[in-house]
């Protein structure tokens, strides 16, 4: 058998209001230190919205939460599609208008964060756009002194309007006695201190700074907790949604003390949801986080000599690790010759496997139906966190050690509702997937395109082409993403071209 695995997924949520208050409640206007213009919010469930669903489905002419990220219109590239995060979905009412938000996860190499807004009237859906908040190159996502362009789009991927920034000030013409730019607001960006445990070092502080009263995030794992900033950058609170808990930042800001701040907006009537939700992490960050972790990378190690072992060596054949959701590892599991069975997916993010001298360097059917029982087995709905990682090597003259070594990661981007279907109601039949891949691995072999030298086994090329062939023998097509992990610790995801016959690795950002 052959597994891989994906980055656990942490995301991070901004909210243009000023509130204090609790839960899943509309949060009250009448706080001392709320911006009066700000936002009234309350975080909901998908299942709550079927209008709402209904409608981005409608909207964008596909049956599942994908749609196209701006690159697609705005540069001229090649469609790319972001997958709509539910786990945390946010109603906002907005000067009278209630809009649902969401989170886009970009599965692009660049550092962009995506939303999409739903707007609503009088109880019926009647726009739904994307917000790409891009920020310049060579600059980081600050929403305090946000520098590069905001813009949206329908989900046709058509371009509606587009707003520059430079340090908060965007390029529209100021209101009459309205202070240009949100750069002029007092206190609380993201910093470290206003990360909450285990990535941050914030406590409930009191007015005057004293760290009474800590907020209960030791056991909150860091992926279930989102933060909340107002349209300027300030810090407001924090959302654990994994137990659907607000905890408010009692030494909030008034926003400013000279009058309105012109919003953080795609266009210059400052219109919208007034929410901005958005992760720390970025997929490939994701990775990156999780294959240097020292643990972690230990076992991969491990599985790479593990990887090498000749078939007449006597601990020759595939082990195994499972690892929860702080990159804990079970002790090793040993498998066959060509298979290990990692067992219970419970309490448990993903698992890695190595593949041996004599197998395939790629997932196999078998490893594709692991990953979605891990993806199924995630807590409070957060299927994208599941994953599974494989390790192969073959013997390269050229390369350092003599060995080439093949490291890819998997996960699930489709929604709740298909992921279920693909578990309980699929039709497949394990042993003919088996028999197709390696017949399939048979005929890409002989195609120069797959291999190095014909005879040989299948390249990067090979590999992958086998793996997208997969997915559509499997009907998995556009419902698992692809990272391929270079020796040099270089992340890259691997996306099949338009021709259906090759495939691109966008390095991620550095």
């Amino acid at each position: 058998m052959k597994k891989k695995l994906i980055p656990r997924l942490c995301l991070m949520l901004a909210v243009m209001l000023s509130l204090c208050s609790c839960r899943n409640d509309l949060l009250p206007e009448n706080n001392t230190l709320q911006n009066p213009n700000a936002s009234r919010f309350r975080m909901v469930k998908l299942k709550d919205i079927p209008n709402i669903e209904q409608f981005i489905h409608q909207q964008s002419e596909r049956a599942d939460l994908q749609v196209p990220l701006s690159e697609a219109s705005l540069t001229g590239k090649d469609l790319t599609v972001g997958v709509i995060e539910i786990s945390t979905i946010v109603e906002t009412v907005n000067e009278g208008e209630t809009y649902y938000v969401f989170k886009i996860e970009n599965l692009n190499s660049g550092d962009a964060v995506y939303n999409l807004e739903v707007k609503q009237a009088d109880g019926i859906p009647v726009t739904a756009e994307i917000i790409e908040y891009d920020p310049q190159d060579g600059t980081t996502v600050d929403f305090q002194h946000f520098t590069g362009s905001i813009s949206s789009y329908g989900l046709d991927g058509k371009a509606i309007s587009t707003v520059n920034y430079n340090d908060g000030l965007g390029n529209c013409s100021p209101a009459t006695g309205v202070p240009g730019g949100n750069n002029t607001s007092e206190g609380g960006g993201i910093n470290p201190i206003d990360l909450p445990p285990p990535n941050g070092g914030w406590y409930n502080w009191e007015e005057g700074g004293s760290n009474n009263n800590t907020v209960p995030f030791s056991n909150v794992p860091g992926d279930c907790t989102d933060i909340i900033l107002d349209s300027h950058g300030n810090t407001q609170g924090w959302y654990d949604h994994c137990n659907n808990n607000y905890y408010p930042n009692p030494n909030v800001h008034k926003t400013t003390t000279t009058g309105e701040i012109p919003n953080l907006s795609p266009d210059c009537n400052g219109e919208g949801a007034g929410v901005i939700i958005t992760d720390p992490e970025t997929p490939c960050e994701k990775t990156k986080s999780m294959i240097t972790n020292p643990v972690v990378k230990a076992k991969i190690d491990e599985m790479k000599d593990q990887s090498k072992l000749a078939y007449s060596d006597p601990n020759y054949g595939e082990t195994g690790y499972k690892f929860d959701a702080n990159g804990v590892p079970t002790p090793k599991i040993p498998g066959g010759k060509h298979d290990v069975d990692l067992g219970d997916t419970a309490g448990y993010s993903g698992a890695y496997h190595n593949h041996t001298v004599l197998g395939t360097n790629m997932l196999s059917p078998a490893d594709i139906i692991k990953l979605l029982d891990f993806s199924l087995a995630q807590t409070n709905g957060n299927i994208e966190d599941g994953y599974l990682g494989v390790i192969g090597s073959e013997v390269c003259s050229s390369c350092p050690g003599g060995y080439k070594y093949y490291h890819y990661i998997i996960n699930f981007s489709g929604n709740m509702s298909e992921l279920t279907q693909y578990v309980y109601n699929n039709t497949w039949n394990l042993e003919q997937l088996k028999k197709d891949f390696k017949k399939r691995d048979g005929i890409l072999a002989d195609n120069p395109l797959y291999v190095d030298n014909l005879g040989d086994e299948l390249n990067s090329q090979g590999l992958e082409k086998l793996f997208f062939d997969t997915l559509k023998n499997m009907g998995l097509d556009g419902k698992i993403n692809l990272q391929r992990i270079e020796n040099n610790g270089t992340v890259k995801t691997v996306t099949l071209n338009s021709d259906d016959n090759t495939t691109t690795a966008t390095p991620c950002p550095n």
